[in-house]
């Protein structure tokens, strides 16, 4: 399962996230909701849906992504102090 290779040759910092797209097609959707959401939950990846064509949740995904990585770089501070001369904002 690419979870498990994901976690066996990456960083274990990672940011992981769990993308279901073109949830405008509910129609043909495969897997659950439910069931994606399990999925997650038990691999802990942060969940969300998207649709590019509706504009549902994309700009969301990218500024959840930025806090996460944001909180991660505070927490982390001492580990990455060369960001410290970037003003990212």
């Amino acid at each position: 399962m690419w979870i498990k290779f994901s976690n066996e040759n990456f960083n274990t910092n990672a940011i992981n996230f769990l993308v279901g797209n073109k949830s405008d097609l509910e129609e043909n959707r495969k897997i659950s909701k439910e069931k994606a959401e399990n999925f997650a939950k038990e691999n802990d990846l942060i969940y969300l849906e998207t649709s590019a064509k509706n504009n549902d949740n994309v700009s969301k995904l990218f500024e959840y992504f930025t806090y996460k990585l944001v909180k991660y770089f505070e927490k982390n501070s001492e580990k990455y102090k060369f960001f410290k001369d970037i003003n990212f904002f």
